[in-house]
Parts: C-alpha cells; sequence; structure tokens
C-alpha cells in the first residue's frame, strides 16, 4: 500500500519508523497491523536495506475499544443517577416549600429563590388572578443584577388570552422555552421592562 511504501522509503533514508498500518480491502480486510521499519547498515554505516516487522493487534485494539466504550457507558450512566438524584431533591425542596405556607406570593418567592441558581440565571414567577397573569416574584444570580431584576416587578398584568409567551405557556400548562431574545421590544411584548439582564441568556422558567 502507498502508506507501506512511504514507510519503507523513509527507513532507506535513515529514519526508523513505527505506525498503525489498517488493511481495506482483499484478504485480511479491517485487519490492523502495527509496523516497524528500521534501516539495516552495513559495516560502514550505510543503509543497505531495510529490515521490516508487523504484527497484528486488531484484537487488542478491539479489546480496548470496548473497554472505551464500556467506561464511557458506565460514566454516562453515573452521571444520569447523580442527575436523577439532583431532581428528586429538587422536586423534593419544592413540594416542602409548597407546603410551608398557604401565602401564595411567599410560596412564589421561595420557588423562584430555589430555581436561582439551580435551573437558571434568573427565574419570574407569575400568578394568574381573574384572568390576568401578575408577575409576583423575580430573583437573579448575580447581586449585581438583583436591583435590574427587581424592576421587572413593576410590569404590569397580561391577558391570560393574550398571544405572548407568558399567556401561552399559562393556557397550556405545558413548559415554553424562548432559547434567544435578542429585542427590547420582544421582551415588552411579553410583559418584561426594557432589555434586562436575563436577556442575555436562555429564559426559563
Amino acid at each position: 500500500s502507498p502508506q507501506v511504501l512511504q514507510a519503507v522509503a523513509r527507513a532507506l533514508a535513515g529514519e526508523p519508523v513505527s505506525e498503525l498500518v489498517e488493511v481495506r480491502g482483499g484478504p485480511g480486510a479491517g485487519m490492523t497491523f502495527e509496523t516497524r521499519y528500521v534501516p539495516h547498515r552495513d559495516a560502514f554505516g550505510r543503509t543497505v536495506g531495510v529490515v521490516g516487522a508487523a504484527t497484528d493487534v486488531t484484537g487488542r485494539l478491539r479489546s480496548e475499544d470496548e473497554r472505551r466504550q464500556l467506561l464511557d457507558s458506565e460514566r454516562e450512566a453515573r452521571a444520569e443517577a447523580e442527575r436523577a438524584g439532583w431532581r428528586a431533591a429538587l422536586l423534593a425542596d419544592a413540594s416542602r416549600t409548597l407546603a410551608a405556607s398557604l401565602d401564595l406570593s411567599a410560596s412564589a418567592g421561595a420557588m423562584a429563590r430555589l430555581a436561582v441558581p439551580a435551573l437558571a440565571d434568573w427565574c419570574a414567577v407569575d400568578l394568574l388572578e381573574l384572568g390576568q397573569l401578575k408577575r409576583t416574584a423575580v430573583i437573579h444570580a448575580d447581586p449585581l443584577l438583583s436591583d435590574a431584576s427587581q424592576a421587572l416587578l413593576g410590569t404590569g398584568p397580561l391577558e391570560a388570552a393574550g398571544p405572548a409567551l407568558r399567556p401561552r405557556c399559562a393556557r397550556a400548562a405545558r413548559a415554553r422555552f424562548a432559547r434567544t431574545v435578542v429585542s427590547a421590544p420582544a421582551l415588552r411584548a411579553d410583559g418584561f421592562a426594557g432589555r434586562s439582564a436575563g436577556s442575555r441568556r436562555t429564559k426559563k422558567r
């Protein structure tokens, strides 16, 4: 193969060569060999030939690949178990938080604090009252941006039948994601006052 010819040429030029060669066609297709070529020199140090050897390492490489895949699967399983444990602990904390008070506004603030920074950079909670969505709590993970986030509490209520994201989410009783918020008008249309610090990243509820 061209790879072998190049290795032999390098060895003839005086360079020891060691590399893996995969057989891609014909007899032995799919096998891999570890090849070594070294220059053969005469008594005067001149290269007069090449000594080559090839070792079949197909089984070893397959075993190593299978071990890597097994380790990757084990790591992913551990990571998923950790994520499941984290979700269970978060749900347990949420249940305790909701059961701790009958005051919806207080519970909303507590739930927002529970969500940040575990789930998002900032969290806004709206409650449905008499057909309107009322902004009840806003929490930001960055203390320097807390004041700007608190300004969102002044946002007026939205009609629950409106087309914006918040009303649609409330009507469907399902999560909605805005992966990128690109403009202040887009924020205002959804009931957010101006371009807040929370618009830097995915908006989560």
